[in-house]
């Protein structure tokens, strides 16, 4: 055969298929046996040596993928192969270190700028996303590493970070080592995480029953849209219940009511321990997905628990009024918390966007001079069954079979949670009032009856049917109805809040409202002569699971942006 310095791999080729023996010999040295290509293996029968031959080439291109994504990444060198298949080039050298940090392969010269230019488009989004040489020019860096390893108590001994920025060095403790590596790998590597929400459930009343049931309806909706939604724990005041496994979660479908929910606790589940079900919140909220807290109680002792799922990097989701309507200082600290980590709509509308229509107002510019309307969907169901003309005690237990009023009534029939809501829209306009600055009036004020015990309560609660039916037909008689309005206004030097049962004109906006609809007027530096209102059900615990899973979706969708 004549001389050449390799052998072109596709003569070979049909005589491998058809199993003929190849002799491969050198025009140079007649006497040398060759080599023997039979079956695909390279025998070798020239004098014992282990080496089959040497060759060089000359004229190539080197190209380098170089990232810390590599490491331990499965499918790396298939797409860059792939990549490399596109673009018509074929690697003449492949090397990759046992680090996993690099991959070096060599091409023909005349292929290596479409091969450098279809491995630059495969691996687009990593580079976007940024390894290595992403920390350059990128502020805030340093600042995740060592925020994340303070809020896991990590104490770091000492920093370095070289001028290149492509690095940043520090030393802990041995003991705090694993820790350290395990919680900056899961900062940097799974914060974008997948379409998974976790989700931690505190309460299993009417609300947080009724929201359940949601969940398990639509699950596999949002699964066709890419979101697996996974209910890892569900808690109410005595038992909880948590998934167990990292990546599987509660069906939310095993109870169709509340009673069912507490059941189920007390029979699968154990002692509520919230530490331990933040400890399992912790590990789930900086890996693979989202976690959300969903506080649907009425406790108020949560503000320490929001404090820990907010440092784990969870966001919370809350129907749950006391804590935003208590101190002013955890107020501004939820507030500070941001946009994207603290969700509470349903504290003050249930399902109807009333806070994220104020930050809209506020945040375009627009100066907010009047908030007013009817806050409380039960009490409004109770004003429009008594201008219809029907006894007060048992328009009391309708709501109160209807799911519309607190477990005690004397919570929504006080005015106090009017009172809160009221609050809260305060405070979100920038006032620093508190429950004690809003001027409340009952709508029943029968203080002989608000400390009895709730079965004594009930029982009596006919006494005040003659005295309701009485101030109801007066407001008829004089051609006005009676609403149980809340109002914020903020024209004056301080703002001025305050609730209570007062009579309205009947071309008022509340008069005649449906039984149970809320209604929510902005008057505005845009909307002065025409104000801005919101209305719709306000009652009910179906409207409100709905808000918190309105919440829950925003959560979703606003952690994901942030990256």
């Amino acid at each position: 055969m004549p001389a050449a310095k390799v052998v072109y791999p596709p003569t070979v080729t049909p005589a491998r298929r058809g199993g003929i023996p190849l002799v491969v010999r050198s025009t140079l040295d007649p006497d040398h046996p060759g080599t023997l290509i039979e079956d695909g293996r390279h025998q070798v029968s020239a004098q014992g040596t282990v080496v089959a031959g040497i060759t060089s080439i000359t004229d190539v291109h080197l190209m380098l993928l170089v990232g810390d994504n590599l490491v331990g990444t499965p499918g790396v060198a298939g797409r860059l192969f792939r990549a490399l298949a596109s673009s018509g080039a074929s690697a003449i050298l492949i090397s990759q270190a046992s680090s996993e940090h690099s991959i070096c392969c060599a091409v023909e010269p005349d292929v290596s700028e479409a091969a450098r230019r279809a491995v630059k488009a495969e691996f687009q989004t990593d580079i976007e996303a940024g390894s290595g040489e992403g920390m350059k020019h990128r502020p805030g860096i340093a600042g995740r590493v060592f925020g994340v390893l303070g809020r896991r108590a990590v104490n770091v001994r000492a920093v370095a970070q070289g001028s290149s920025e492509r690095n940043i060095s520090a030393v802990v403790a041995r003991a705090d080592l694993g820790r350290a590596v395990r919680w900056i790998h899961r900062e940097f590597f799974h914060r974008a995480a997948s379409g998974r929400i976790a989700v931690y459930i505190l309460g299993v009343g009417g609300v947080g029953s009724a929201l359940l049931r949601q969940l398990r309806a639509v699950r596999d909706a949002l699964g066709d849209r890419g979101i697996e939604l996974q209910l890892r724990g569900v808690a109410s005041s005595q038992y909880m219940q948590l998934c167990g496994r990292v990546g599987g979660g509660l069906d939310p479908a095993c109870a169709e009511n509340s009673e069912a929910w507490r059941t189920t606790l007390r029979q699968k589940g154990e002692a509520v321990d919230l530490d331990r079900l933040l400890d399992d919140l912790e590990e789930v909220a900086p890996s693979g997905g989202r976690a959300v807290l969903v506080d649907v109680t009425a406790s108020d002792s949560m503000r320490d628990v929001y404090r820990r799922a907010l440092a784990a990097g969870a966001a919370v989701v809350s129907a749950n009024k006391l804590p935003f309507a208590g101190r002013i200082e955890d107020f501004r600290e939820f507030r500070r918390a941001g946009d994207r980590a603290v969700f509470h709509e349903a504290t003050v509308g249930a399902g109807l966007p009333v806070l994220h229509t104020a930050d809209l107002l506020l945040g375009t510019g627009d100066r907010i001079d009047l908030i007013s309307g009817v806050f409380s969907g039960t009490l409004a169901y109770l004003t429009a069954e008594l201008t219809a003309g029907k006894v007060w005690s048992e328009a009391v237990r309708r709501a109160h079979r209807l799911g519309y009023t607190e477990p005690d009534p004397r919570d929504d029939l006080g005015g106090l949670d009017v009172a809160r809501k009221l609050l809260i829209l305060a405070r979100i306009c920038g006032l620093d009032l508190k429950i004690q600055d809003v001027d409340v009036e009952p709508m029943l004020n029968r203080p002989d009856l608000a400390d009895l015990p709730l079965r004594e309560y009930w029982r009596r609660l006919p006494e005040a049917d003659g005295e309701m039916a009485a101030r109801f037909g007066q407001a008829a008689e004089e051609g006005l109805e009676l609403a149980y309005l809340a109002e914020l206004d903020m024209t004056g030097a301080s703002g001025v809040a305050r609730v209570g049962l007062w009579t309205v004109p009947l071309d008022h906006p509340v008069a005649g409202m449906p039984a149970s609809e809320n209604i929510f007027i902005f008057r505005s530096r845009r909307y002065q002569a025409h104000p801005l209102i919101i209305r719709g059900p306000g009652a009910g615990t179906d409207l409100t699971a709905a808000g918190v899973f309105a919440d829950i979706l925003r959560a979703y969708a606003e952690r994901g942006s942030a990256g």
